[in-house]
């Protein structure tokens, strides 16, 4: 005998008790078997219900010929226990489903697109849709989904006949064999859907798409929905009035006023990268002037220190290591055109307590040993 699913006919009954019908080792725990439950296993696009059996914990549900809970200890079988989901992550699903299905009815019927992939994790949600969406559009029906959610329509879940079921015409993703579970949006969604829902749209709370990417040929959007709306609307919130404040602006102004924060830094940045490069022009002439100089301390970095090396190196006709100096030693850049350039780099980190390396004719990394000990390792070994 199959279980009773009770979170079929009452998806907010969070405490029940039953009888135990099977429980054998599965993996790293057991799997029991009730008689009746109000855990609902995976499937969906949804995990399985966690919480607690007896003394046991739930740490996973799903379905395999009937509904395994799975669990960290044995239960003994004949026994009547009591059991309890987890009603927090619960009650998360089941306003990201009902949301997914206002949505996904929306879309549906304003541009004929399926929902064709649905993953409901604990921190991440995604819609998969066989078609494109526009930014533009994709505002418009959250707008629509919102009023929808306002309106509190009644969300029902039933088992048609066959002879009712070949009338309406619900969504699937998918071809099911069996009894099918029909979940109604009153005037705005019809799905085969085997989760639990809240009873009225409203119950949702609120619903916002976070990102959109395109995906298969069609778009795969990420969306929050009540209480986790909520919170990411407070993150976004604490982030706006922070770059706000820091660019001395108010929120109405703020992408206007990032825009041309940004424009000035770029420009500064290519200002400062012009004027390291000129440094170290002129530092190269001053070093080069010494024709056994292979080592050269400073305190460029990045581009202005590759062409700082590549400019002595060129007027000696010598390896040249910049050094720039930091708590453990010096990290360097080298220049090295000579075909031994693997080799050097090697042997200089093993002499040298060092690590990096590169392709030529630059290498990168750091030395920990003393500022002469590499003076001396260069001039007998380059």
């Amino acid at each position: 005998m199959s279980t009773v699913r009770l979170f079929d006919d009452n998806s907010y009954l969070t405490e029940f008790t039953a009888t135990v019908t099977s429980c054998r080792p599965w993996e790293n725990g057991f799997a029991v078997t009730l008689d009746r439950t109000a855990f609902c296993p995976e499937g969906g696009g949804q995990k399985g219900d966690s919480g607690i059996l007896g003394d046991a914990t739930v740490i996973h549900t799903v379905e395999d010929d009937d509904i395994l809970h799975l669990t960290d200890r044995r239960l003994v079988v004949g026994q009547t226990i009591k059991g309890r989901i987890d009603w927090d992550r619960r009650w998360y699903r089941m306003q990201h489903h009902s949301g997914e299905h206002v949505l996904s009815g929306l879309v549906t019927a304003q541009y004929g697109f399926h929902n064709v992939g649905f993953h409901l994790g604990d921190e991440l949600v995604t819609i998969d849709y066989d078609g494109v969406l526009s930014r533009e559009q994709l505002d418009a029906l959250e707008c629509e989904a919102n009023a929808v959610i306002c309106q509190n329509r009644a969300i029902t879940a039933s088992y048609p006949s066959p002879e009712e079921l070949s009338t309406l015409p619900y969504r699937s993703k998918k071809e099911i064999d069996g009894a099918l579970r029909i979940v109604v949006v009153e005037g705005i969604d019809i799905c085969a859907c085997c989760a639990p829902h809240v009873g009225h749209t409203g119950e949702i709370g609120i619903l916002k798409i976070t990102d959109m990417k395109h995906y298969k040929g069609g778009v795969r959007l990420q969306m929050v929905c009540g209480n986790t709306a909520v919170r990411d609307y407070q993150q976004k919130q604490a982030l706006t009035s922070h770059i706000t404040t820091a660019l001395s602006t108010v929120q109405e102004k703020g992408i206007a006023a990032f825009d041309a924060h940004i424009a000035a830094v770029d420009a500064a940045t290519y200002e400062n990268d012009r004027l390291l490069l000129a440094v170290a022009e002129e530092l190269s002439a001053a070093y080069a002037a010494a024709e056994t100089t292979c080592v050269v301390v400073s305190a460029l970095t990045g581009d202005a220190a590759r062409h700082l090396a590549r400019s002595v190196a060129e007027r000696t006709h010598r390896t040249c290591v910049v050094l720039n100096a930091v708590d453990s030693g010096y990290r360097y850049t080298m220049y090295c055109e000579h075909d031994n350039f693997t080799e050097l780099v090697k042997a200089a980190n093993a002499a040298l307590q060092g690590k990096g390396g590169g392709r030529p004719p630059f290498a990168s990394g750091a030395y920990q040993s003393t500022l002469g000990d590499i003076r001396r390792w260069f001039i007998e070994n380059s």
